[in-house]
């Protein structure tokens, strides 16, 4: 088994259309720029929105992001990921794939 490294993902990566490379970007562009609204990495006082429930949207707007950042790579390229419901053809065990992203809980709350 050879696990693909960094020249695989380059490669998977370069062989998707530019707008959807352009889609993901995008949608880590606005994940971080969430993350900066909700201001979990900054002290209280560093802080764009003073209010906890502005900050809470903000994180749970990162967290959708997140879960869409997942679905939209793992369908683009199932070469490196499986098709739905399998596990890629490099992996030592093949068999029922992991838990989507979708049903797995994140950091956000």
């Amino acid at each position: 088994m050879k696990v693909p490294g960094p020249v695989e993902l380059s490669a998977a990566w370069s062989g998707l259309p530019v707008s959807l490379r352009d889609h993901i970007g995008f949608i880590a562009f606005d994940m971080v720029f969430q993350g900066f609204l909700s201001g979990q990495a900054y002290a209280p006082e560093d802080r764009v929105l003073s209010s906890d429930e502005d900050r809470s949207e903000a994180c749970d707007r990162e967290c959708r992001g997140l879960t869409e950042l997942y679905r939209t790579i793992e369908d683009a390229v199932p070469a490196l990921f499986g098709p739905e419901g399998e596990n890629p053809v490099w992996c030592a065990n093949p068999g029922a794939a992991p838990i989507p992203a979708s049903q797995s809980t994140t950091g956000c709350s």
